[in-house]
């Protein structure tokens, strides 16, 4: 959302505020997505997951940005950051929907007894 107002933000406090809560769901939504990944994966294949996701993540942005040149070149550049938000926000919408479904098949498991060592 805050990357969206700013593609369309015309007044220097407003551009910033909307930069902050973009930089912020960024953070967000990075934390979010490691986190579902290492829960949800064996332990196993932690690593070679972690490792395609690092790859995807950073690999991939030279692509996204080119296409985002190339919508800019056409459209201008409020319309490609625009057209830029909305893969962030259909990818935090799936973050969430899976963050919550983990929750309920987490709070659906019984819980494990506790028991106590003594030593001596």
């Amino acid at each position: 959302m805050g990357l969206g107002v700013f593609a369309w933000a015309r007044w220097l406090p407003l551009s910033m505020a909307m930069g902050f809560l973009a930089g912020f769901g960024l953070i967000l939504y990075v934390a979010s997505t490691n986190t579902l990944i290492q829960l949800t994966t064996e332990d196993r294949f932690r690593g070679r997951v972690m490792s395609l996701y690092t790859l995807m993540f950073i690999g991939l942005a030279p692509f996204g940005a080119l296409l985002a040149g190339g919508i800019a070149q056409k459209a201008g550049a409020p319309v490609s950051t625009t057209v830029s938000a909305c893969g962030p926000a259909g990818g935090a919408a799936w973050v969430v929907y899976r963050l919550r479904v983990l929750a309920a098949r987490e709070a659906a498991q019984p819980a494990l007894p506790v028991i106590e060592e003594r030593v001596g």
